[in-house]
């Protein structure tokens, strides 16, 4: 018999110095919520199956989508009403994953507003929390939280999310200012540039391999990033073997387009340029499933939008495999990759990670200047190579591009 979470509220004060950093009130809703849960609500489009008797899942289940070779902008959905039927403020949004089939990489939406992607394949495990976007309640008594998978065959999973009713005491706004240039090579420090890559440059492009076994999945991204104020991005995901263009995700300032180039459809969201700044620690320690401890994880936003690209452009989820509590991780030298300076990082994978990558050790190749990852090779008990990320060619050399999101002759819309 399932056992049915209540949707909880919690006053939480921010002490920066403290383990414990709390975002601020918030409710927390799984997925398919009973129908007797006045505070939550879930509905599922297409595709979208529910698993139970998964210890591991927040209330022991969750939603997977499996879509195959077809994109369909099917969205799995939350809906939250505030404690005492409304609020004039704003929230924000987390969610929680700790599966080992969410292995895709997901788009996340508030009020139909796409606040930024994840590769939920690289995710750690624990709160993923986006403080950096907030929205009014949709007439001051709703909000309206929704994943989908970012492209075809991307196995993606739903599970529980909380609604913070406001994170404005730990995000600022930012001007885009580039950081100096600072090649020191301390564990902090590197960990530091990974964590706020795009404050290091400007512009980059560049391409990259993905290979991950433990999800199947192997690909090439094309990606060229503009963090200036000419703001946007192109992403171009690619068979890896016949190169054929498999998928395309275009950004501007304040719109997305993404292209299924093989099934010759389209789809376009609103997005944020708003560019913030974390104050509070990026990892912090809240409650998971049944009150047991989990770790809460702080994203930036990616004023760019750099999608399946951000893995290495901005590699945050990398950066949150790095614990400081643990000293699961270690510098080991410095090595010359693509004409660049690359930090070499060599660790051990939570329990967690391990199952999911079929992994138990990593090496990261990161570049000393930026932050940017360069290089990523996960290891199994043998030390045989079971997953990788290889950048195969990278340049910051600026070249101004129209980021245009018009581009959509020849395709149909996706509903």
């Amino acid at each position: 018999m399932k056992k049915i979470l209540a949707p909880s509220l919690a006053s939480i004060f921010l002490f920066v110095c403290s383990s414990n950093v709390v975002l601020a009130d918030y409710m927390t809703c799984d997925n398919d919520p009973p129908s007797s849960d006045t505070y939550c609500q879930g509905s599922a489009g297409e595709n979208w199956e529910k698993y139970t008797n998964k210890p591991s899942s927040f209330n022991s289940d969750h939603r997977f989508y499996k879509g195959g070779q077809t994109f369909n902008r099917s969205r799995y959905n939350w809906t939250v009403f505030p404690l005492g039927g409304n609020s004039t403020g704003e929230y924000s949004v987390g969610f929680y994953l700790n599966s080992a089939s969410f292995t895709g990489n997901a788009n996340y939406y508030i009020e139909g507003m796409n606040i930024g992607g994840l590769d939920q394949n690289t995710a750690p495990v624990g709160w993923n929390n986006f403080p950096y976007k907030t929205h009014p309640w949709s007439n001051g008594k709703q909000a309206h939280v929704a994943v989908e998978p970012l492209s075809i065959n991307s196995s993606v999973g739903a599970d529980g999310v909380r609604v913070y009713y406001s994170t404005n005491t730990i995000v600022s706004t930012q001007e885009n200012t580039v950081e100096s240039e600072n090649l020191k090579l301390d564990a902090a420090s590197i960990k530091e540039k990974m964590l706020n890559a795009i404050d290091y440059y400007n512009y980059v492009r560049g391409s990259f391999l993905y290979d991950f076994s433990n999800s199947n999945q192997k690909y090439t991204i094309d990606f060229e990033v503009d963090q200036s104020k000419n703001l946007g991005s192109n992403i171009v995901l690619k068979d890896s073997s016949t190169k054929e263009n498999l998928f395309r995700v275009t950004s501007s300032s304040n719109e997305i387009i993404q292209v299924d180039e093989k099934n010759k459809k389209y789809s376009k969201s609103s997005k944020t340029a708003e560019r913030t700044k974390i104050l509070a620690p990026r990892i912090s320690k809240d409650k998971g499933p049944d009150g047991e401890e989990a770790n809460q994880y702080m994203y930036r936003n990616d004023p760019a939008n750099a999608s399946a690209a951000s893995t290495v452009t901005f590699p945050q989820t990398i950066a949150f495999w790095l614990d400081d509590e643990l000293k699961n991780y270690k510098i080991t030298g410095q090595e010359d990759l693509l004409n660049r300076k690359a930090t070499v990082i060599e660790g051990k994978l939570s329990k967690e990670l391990s199952e999911k990558l079929l992994s138990t050790s990593f090496k990261l190749w990161v570049d000393t200047e930026t932050g940017i990852l360069l290089k990523l090779n996960t290891f199994n008990v043998d030390g045989v190579v079971i997953n990788k990320i290889v950048v195969n060619d990278i340049s910051f050399d600026y070249k101004k591009t129209i980021f245009d999101t018009s581009n959509n002759k020849g395709y149909v819309p996706q509903q």
